[in-house]
């Protein structure tokens, strides 16, 4: 049986070049306009998922990395509270989630 590939919870993330571009990208907009239209940063979500478990990624790995992922880039491009930033992503997290796990389990 192939080795499954283990979650990333901190820096350096595995995504590169198009990937990573796209996912940025869409969770700069989503800083700027807090009201944003969620499909570009769906749609990086769904380009990470994919690369994930095509590594061989679990579905556990793929949340723990993209939350991880998400709150880590998040950090440049989100005005967070110093009493308590993790609030401010909340919403943004849950909905990545849900988006996790809807494109994990598509293809199959």
């Amino acid at each position: 049986m192939p080795e499954k590939q283990p979650a990333y919870r901190t820096p350096p993330f595995p995504f590169v070049g198009a990937t990573q571009l796209e996912f940025e990208h869409a969770v700069a907009k989503a800083a700027a306009r807090p009201a944003f239209p969620a499909k570009e940063l769906h749609a990086a979500v769904r380009a990470c998922v994919d690369e994930l478990k095509g590594r061989g990624m679990t579905p556990e790995g793929v949340l723990i990395t993209m939350k991880a992922y998400l709150r880590h880039t998040a950090k440049t491009h989100f005005v967070l509270p110093h009493s308590d930033p993790r609030w401010a992503l909340d919403k943004l997290v849950d909905q990545l989630s849900a988006w996790c796990i809807e494109e994990y389990y598509s293809a199959e």
